[in-house]
């Protein structure tokens, strides 16, 4: 059912010198020569007069529109008041220190020339994700087609422009629609450079690495595809490679070593897997992890960086290195790496071990570079290198993030490990695909199975496609973190062999199914009954994108909304903004936000135009901790407005300045889709694997599931943190308690 579309030799034995022997000044002026501009003027206006173009135009056209249009109107999520918050206070001149739990800079760095650009708000918020939505669904047509056909790179650019997991999350401002760019970008690359050997094709799978790093840490899992594929495709012939000199190793070989030598110091860090054996904090562990016996326990400082007794080697060269200009090193930063109960290692700091352990794989793979083609390597790790500094530093002001970018950002994430953010079961991406994406996952299956079943070789377009697929699959179910915005880097490798099997297929089905009046055979008829049920998962595969974008964007009867927002705290601001311009104090009216339990958050990002806003744990030592300034009489909250947790309320009222008769209104701050019912944790009925495999035979089961699948009704109450909005008592707000979108008030 599929053609092998790979077009060259991938094991071919040539030089880089075979491949382009031209001088680079006489390159240059053949690409600026009018016949070589007129040539590519000429083959787009022939390109343009394809039936093909007009397609991919007006995939992409539907593809903008899905994703630019109503952008603001969603309230916005915990995660993209962060992002929000921190992107603007750049352009307020506060500069951005790289942390990990925020992930990498490019996100703030971008979005805050956003907000140069056309200002804050919640749609400019969105707008890069939107943008690079966009870009993607046009990726499989622009850098896959020689390899998937035409028909079948446009149905995967069809598919990623209606895909209910990317359109959501090229709407939201997170960075994993950064990364599924990327990712295709980087794969790109890879088969480019083993059709032609041009050091460009390094060149951008450099840049592309360095800018996946500074993006998010799932590069460090995506990154994996390539490597081991190339690695698996050589293992044979290890041998030959060993005994042969490296410049003269076939393409594949040598783009699996370039990779290998960007990514090995990069991954430095990975050494704390072995820092309770060590007795060293290499990757300070999380406080929220219950410890083990004899394993090492959290300290104060920051979770993922290597924490030292004392003061070390480098301590001592950052601490001259800080007196340069524009260096930007923050000297208090050392001291939060530094405590008295850390180990050390026959009396080496930890701090100095994790540079000696960076420094020695730097050297590692610069030594094989060099071996490789000293010129060449040179460009290729010095844009990589510049890239990492220029964007862990935010531009060159904060010199520390160099250290953090290269080793907490992996770093963290060991640490976070066995926290497991999101508590899910390791069946939760299976469910939440087969929500979501069921169309492209049948055709995938059935593609899959036909690839298969030819046998091809290794090295092959098709089978890296299942590899993609099956890999991160593996490496998502082992990650401790388990998130819907994570689906999509499964969702990607679905939907390009879905369409490199669709664009085989659909042309002889349809063939077939015009026969089907003439001669209605067993034959003709199954493609009809194919094509057919295609078409109904189609329809509902664009009815839950619709739905989940558009209709339940904030609400959380979606799986793919995960712990969002209410779209009433977006009320309550706007009454906040109505009682402000009543009262004539407009941006500096007075009001209190509670900081208990994280609840600053996303009123950081609503009211970051307020200049008289204090943000204070309300709640007293019971809600906010031992120590903490407990709010009485003679330290009252100033605001006329207050916004209080409600396990914070019960503190107020028995103060005197509480004011009973205030307007007090409760609102879901955020809500949840009702995990427990796919857990498996609630006594009733839900969507978990187990009542999955009852529904064939169990009525109930079923009628439960295909009840969600179809109508979005989970089977129990959406799950809620709420807050008190306080009003002054001479003040009738326009806001209510929202009922359950389901089930109505409680």
């Amino acid at each position: 059912m599929v053609a092998d579309h790979t077009t060259s030799d991938l094991t071919e034995d040539r030089s880089d010198e075979e491949l382009d022997d031209t001088p680079a000044p006489a390159r240059q002026r053949a690409w600026l020569s009018q016949e070589a501009r007129q040539k590519a003027v000429n083959d787009l206006a022939a390109w343009a007069r394809r039936p093909e173009a007009a397609i991919l135009i007006a995939i992409v056209v539907v593809a903008a529109l899905l994703r630019f249009w109503d952008l603001g109107t969603r309230a916005v999520h915990h995660d993209e008041s962060l992002h929000g918050y921190y992107s603007w206070f750049m352009v307020q001149g506060g500069g951005f220190i790289h942390n990990p739990l925020l992930h990498g800079t490019v996100q703030f760095i971008a979005t805050s020339f956003v907000f140069r650009l056309f200002g804050a708000s919640d749609a400019t918020l969105r707008f890069l994700p939107a943008l690079l939505g966009t870009i993607v669904v046009a990726l499989p047509y622009l850098l896959y087609r020689h390899r998937m056909g035409t028909l079948g790179a446009l149905m995967a650019s069809g598919l990623l422009a209606i895909s209910p997991g990317i359109l959501y999350f090229s709407r939201f401002a997170r960075n994993d629609i950064y990364m599924v760019l990327i990712t295709l970008v980087l794969f790109w690359t890879m088969w480019a450079y083993m059709d032609s050997r041009r050091l460009r094709y390094l060149v951008i799978a450099s840049a592309t690495l360095a800018i996946g790093f500074a993006t998010k840490e799932v590069m460090y899992l995506l990154v994996l595809v390539p490597l081991t594929f190339l690695f698996l495709a050589h293992v044979g012939d290890a041998k030959r490679l060993i005994r042969t000199p490296l410049r003269e190793w076939p393409p594949a070989a040598v783009f699996g070593l370039i990779l290998t030598t960007l990514v090995l110091p990069m991954g430095a860090a990975g050494v704390a897997l072995f820092q309770n054996i060590l007795g060293l904090h290499l990757a300070n562990p999380d406080s929220g992890v219950s410890v083990a016996e004899g394993a090492l326990a959290n300290l104060p400082g920051p979770v993922g960086a290597p924490i030292s007794q004392g003061p070390g080697v480098t301590t001592w060269i950052i601490e001259r290195l800080s007196g340069l200009p524009g260096v930007g090193f923050d000297l208090a930063n050392l001291d939060e790496i530094q405590n008295p109960a850390a180990g050390t290692l026959l009396g080496i700091q930890a701090l100095d071990i994790a540079v000696f352990v960076l420094l020695a794989l730097f050297g590692v793979g610069a030594a094989l570079g060099i071996i490789w083609h000293r010129r060449h390597w040179l460009i290729i790790a010095g844009v990589f290198w510049f890239l990492i500094a220029i964007l862990f530093t935010t531009l060159f002001t904060n010199g520390i993030g160099f250290g953090s970018g290269v080793w907490q950002s992996l770093g963290y994430w060991v640490a976070q490990q066995d926290v497991g953010r999101g508590s899910q079961p390791w069946y939760y991406y299976f469910m939440v695909l087969s929500v979501y994406e069921l169309m492209p996952l049948v055709a995938a299956l059935v593609t899959g199975f036909f690839i298969l079943r030819r046998r091809p070789s290794f090295m092959t377009f098709d089978v890296f496609l299942i590899y993609w697929f099956l890999l991160a699959l593996v490496l998502l179910l082992m990650a401790g973190e388990k998130m819907p915005w994570l689906s999509i880097h499964l969702t990607l490798p679905i939907i390009m062999i879905a369409g490199r099997g669709l664009g085989e297929y659909l042309p002889q089905a349809l063939n077939q199914v015009r026969q089907i009046t003439r001669q209605a055979d067993a034959l003709r008829v199954g493609h009809a009954v194919a094509v057919g049920g295609l078409a109904v998962l189609l329809i509902l595969t664009v009815n839950s994108s619709l739905r989940a974008s558009f209709e339940n964007g904030d609400v959380p009867v979606e799986m793919l909304v995960y712990t969002q927002t209410s779209p009433t705290l977006e009320q309550a601001v706007d009454e906040i903004d109505r009682y402000a311009a009543a009262t004539g104090d407009g941006q500096h009216l007075p009001l209190t936000i509670d900081t208990a339990h994280g609840y600053s958050w996303p009123w950081h990002w609503y009211l970051r135009d307020y200049t008289n806003v204090e943000y204070r744990c309300m709640g007293g030592e019971s809600v906010c901790g031992a120590g903490s300034p407990v709010v009485t009489d003679e330290n009252p909250p100033r605001g006329l407005i207050m916004a209080l947790n409600t396990d914070s309320a019960s503190n107020i009222q028995t103060t005197e300045w509480g004011s009973i008769e205030a307007n007090r209104v409760r609102i879901p701050l955020r809500w949840w889709f009702p995990e427990g019912v796919y857990r498996g944790d609630q006594y009733y009925e839900g969507l978990g694997i187990g009542d999955i495999a009852r529904g064939a035979i169990d009525p109930g089961a079923w009628s439960t599931i295909w009840t969600y699948w179809t109508l979005r009704e989970p089977p129990w109450r959406l799950g809620s943190s709420d807050i008190y909005v306080y009003f002054p008592s001479d003040y009738a707000p326009e806001l209510s308690t929202p009922p359950d979108p389901v089930y109505g008030p409680a």
